[in-house]
C-alpha cells in the first residue's frame, strides 16, 4: 500500500483551514515511472506555487506586524507594572506615617468634641447668667426712671412752693419798708429791700436791720438777735 502525505494550511487572518495535498513521490498505479520535468533544487522544499508562495509572504509580514505590536504592547505593560511597583513600594513607606497622622486626627478631634460639649454647657450658663443679669438691669433701669420722674416732680413742686414763700415775704417787706407804714419814724425801714436777691439770700431766718445810728422804733415787727426774737421798740 502507498503513503500518502496531508499538508494543513492557514488563511492569512490566522484561520486554519483544511487543503489537503497529495503526494505523488510514490505512486503505484501499474504505471511506468518517470522522470520528473522539474526536478527540486533542495530536498526540504515546500512544494508551493507562486500565489501560495504570496500569500505566505503576506501572511507572515501581517503576523510580523501583530507581533511587533504585541511586544510594544508587552513592552509598555512592563514600563507600566514597573512604576506601578515603585508607586506601591513608595507608598507602602508612606502608609504607617499616614495611619499615625490618622490616629493622632482622631484623637484630637475626640478632643475638640469634648471641649466643645463642655463649651456648649458652660455657654448655656453663661446666656441664663447674661439673660437673668439683663433683667435685674431693666428692672434697675425702670426704677431709676421712676426716680428722676418723682425728683423732678418734687422738685418741680418744692421750687414752685418756695417761690410763692419769697414772694410773698417780699411783699410783706416791701409794704413794711414805706416810711410810717409800721409807725417807724426815722424812715430806717426805707432801705430795707433794696434788692431782691439779697432778701432771696437770707430768707432762711429772719432779717436783722439797723437803724441809722439809733434803735429802730418799728412796732410790731420782730428781729433775730443772736439766735433770739424780741417784739416791739427797741
Amino acid at each position: 500500500m502507498s503513503s500518502r502525505r496531508w499538508f494543513i494550511e492557514t488563511s492569512p487572518d490566522v484561520k486554519q483551514f483544511v487543503h489537503l495535498k497529495r503526494s505523488r513521490s510514490y505512486n503505484h498505479h501499474g504505471r511506468h515511472h518517470h522522470q520528473d520535468r522539474h526536478r527540486c533544487c533542495r530536498d526540504d522544499c515546500c512544494h508551493a506555487g507562486r500565489n501560495e508562495w504570496n500569500d505566505l509572504v503576506t501572511r507572515e509580514r501581517k503576523l510580523r506586524e501583530v507581533n511587533e505590536c504585541l511586544i510594544r504592547d508587552n513592552n509598555t505593560l512592563k514600563c507600566n507594572f514597573q512604576e506601578a511597583e515603585a508607586e506601591a513600594r513608595r507608598l507602602a513607606g508612606i502608609l504607617p506615617l499616614l495611619q499615625t497622622e490618622n490616629k493622632a486626627l482622631r484623637d484630637e478631634n475626640a478632643a475638640l468634641r469634648c471641649s466643645l460639649e463642655n463649651a456648649g454647657g458652660s455657654a448655656g450658663k453663661y446666656h441664663r447668667e447674661v439673660e437673668r443679669l439683663r433683667g435685674r438691669l431693666h428692672r434697675l433701669e425702670r426704677e431709676r426712671d421712676g426716680l428722676i420722674a418723682r425728683i423732678k416732680e418734687l422738685s418741680r413742686h418744692y421750687v414752685s412752693d418756695r417761690v410763692d414763700d419769697l414772694k410773698r415775704t417780699i411783699i410783706i417787706w416791701q409794704r413794711r419798708s414805706k416810711p410810717g407804714a409800721s409807725g417807724c419814724t426815722n424812715g430806717c425801714c426805707v432801705g430795707m429791700v433794696s434788692g431782691a436777691n439779697e432778701l432771696l439770700k437770707t430768707t432762711t431766718c429772719s432779717p436783722f436791720f439797723r437803724c441809722q445810728g439809733h434803735a429802730c422804733k418799728c412796732r410790731g415787727v420782730g428781729y433775730t438777735f443772736g439766735g433770739t426774737k424780741s417784739f416791739g421798740s427797741h
